[in-house]
């Protein structure tokens, strides 16, 4: 009895001791091991963005970005390349390009768009978020670059440029060699250390919404101390500090779709136009959900969900297409019928729907959804989702967090862009000439706003692209019209037309308005 005793009064204190350690924790912010029993909960959201031809290859060239982040965020020397430069340059959205310390404009080695992927962190329920010890975070990009990215991050995988005289400046920018560019050999990593939960600090003022609206969930504010070398006193470091809601990265790669969708029969006049799954890479994964989308110029949307494809027991293999592929025809035509500006809300309802089952919370999915509420729900065209398989995720993008015990959860969406019967016509037009002058169109916006008296605001959101030409009330001509038509890729879409069927006014246009890049 006294031997019962003793053991049950030891246990007894260890369980006061605990629970006293934990409310010190939590009064002094101390950081202290957690138990196995207590990990901190890390939920990722992102996509991965490609562009196919009706034979489901991809298209290169596709690292313009319309719709780009805060220009406190850290960029290596080459990154992803916007259709406008912030630092002033105004070109109305219109080739060419310039972005002196960004990806070049049109590199037909870029397939695949790594876009915003976010990181949240949450402690324990019992633990204050101060509490929690330091981490240290990992992640890899297998076949391409990791180009953005804030909190302050170490970046590796690419070769550094020297400066011979210049130490301030040797080995401090990372290059792509311009002749083998990316490849799918390319890894590159981003590492966070001394990831701190919980901050006195205050993140920066934005009113950009593709970075407010992902602060928009109750995860732990984050905290990341770093130091730099000072420029002007050799040897010496300033010392920084950042907080945010959440780690943000993104990047640009040499990759396929882990999907490849291919139209079996365009062009047969009186047909149905399907589309052919084939899985690329591993061919046993399985596909949760997904949904076929087309959006038109006036809101319009339809749509098809498609859940539980793919796997082990529907593969087959014919003579006709020799790869393993999904035993799925899926019809991608829509009836007039099937369009209506209130599918919208259901396509996000059905898609919120399946973030939150596959492990996000609902104000993450939520979060997701309105970030990307432009390139998703309200760009013209027709796109494929699909939530992207967890094994596939690791093998292209590892992640690891040390420091402390952790649950993870990835939920990453495919988007797959389409070409469209509007778009085949709109580039056969192109085709046949004469040779869109986009200099012209230029001229007259830049006139037209110099003679506004519309607020500075507004008239920058013309500058920046934001805004169609249209609204100024000038005259574009049809072709003009016909290439602004052909959306966020257009460029890309007019070099693969070129390849495919060669002409002399894409030649023209192609080079009068440096859609690729140029040689030096």
């Amino acid at each position: 009895m006294v031997r019962y005793f003793n053991l049950s009064y030891t246990h007894h204190m260890r369980i006061v001791l605990t629970l006293l350690m934990a409310s010190l924790d939590a009064l002094l912010g101390l950081s202290v091991p957690l138990q196995a029993a207590e990990p901190v909960i890390v939920h990722e959201w992102g996509t991965f963005t490609s562009l196919q031809d009706e034979e489901g290859k991809a298209i290169g060239g596709i690292n313009v970005d319309d719709e780009p982040v805060p220009n406190f965020v850290s960029s290596v020397a080459v990154g992803v390349a916007p259709q406008y430069d912030l630092s002033g340059w105004r070109n109305l959205g219109l080739p060419p390009y310039q972005f002196d310390k960004a990806w070049i404009s049109g590199d037909p080695r870029v397939t695949m768009r790594l876009e915003t992927p976010v990181l949240y962190f949450y402690p324990p329920k019992s633990r204050a978020a101060s509490s929690v010890p330091p981490l240290d975070v990992r992640v890899d990009f297998h076949g391409g670059v990791l180009s953005q990215f804030y909190p302050h991050a170490q970046f590796s995988g690419l070769p550094l440029l020297k400066f011979p005289g210049q130490p301030q400046m040797d080995g401090q920018f990372p290059y792509v060699d311009k002749v083998i560019g990316i490849t799918e050999k390319t890894t590159t990593r981003l590492d966070w250390k001394d990831v701190r939960l919980g901050s006195t600090e205050k993140p920066i003022e934005t009113n950009d919404l593709v970075w407010t609206t992902p602060r928009e969930v109750r995860a732990s504010l984050l905290q990341v101390k770093f130091s730099v070398p000072d420029s002007v006193h050799p040897g010496a470091f300033t010392d920084y500090t950042q907080a945010e809601h959440f780690l943000f990265y993104r990047g640009v790669g040499h990759l396929d779709s882990p999907l490849r969708l291919r139209d079996t029969i365009r062009g047969k006049v009186g047909t149905t136009t399907s589309l052919r799954i084939f899985p690329q890479g591993s061919d046993d994964q399985r596909y949760s959900h997904a949904w076929l989308v087309q959006i038109h110029p006036d809101g319009a949307a339809a749509f098809k969900a498609l859940s539980s494809f793919g796997g082990a027991k529907q593969k087959t293999a014919t003579l006709l297409h020799p790869l393993a592929t999904v035993d799925l025809t899926y019809s991608a035509s829509f009836k007039d019928s099937d369009f209506n500006v209130d599918n919208l809300a259901r396509l996000k309802a059905s898609m919120q729907d399946a973030l939150e089952k596959e492990g996000l919370y609902h104000d993450e999915a939520s979060a997701m959804l309105r970030t990307w509420e432009l390139s998703y729900f309200k760009s013209p065209g027709l796109r494929f989702f699909y939530i992207v398989p967890r094994a596939w995720i690791d093998k292209v993008l590892p992640l690891k967090v040390t420091g402390a015990p952790t649950d993870i959860t990835r939920v990453m969406v495919g988007r797959i862009e389409l070409i469209t019967d509007n778009q085949y016509s709109a580039l056969a037009r192109l085709a046949a000439g004469p040779c869109p002058d986009l200099a012209s169109v230029k001229k007259a916006a830049q006139e037209a706003l110099k003679n506004s008296k519309l607020p500075k605001e507004e008239i920058n959101a013309f500058y920046r692209g934001e805004k169609p030409l249209s609204d100024l009330g000038i005259t574009i001509p049809p072709l003009v019209q016909d290439y602004l038509s052909l959306g966020r890729f257009r460029d890309a879409l007019i070099v693969h037309e070129q390849q495919q069927h060669p002409s002399v006014a894409l030649a023209q246009f192609i080079k009068d308005n440096q859609l690729v890049p140029q040689a030096n």
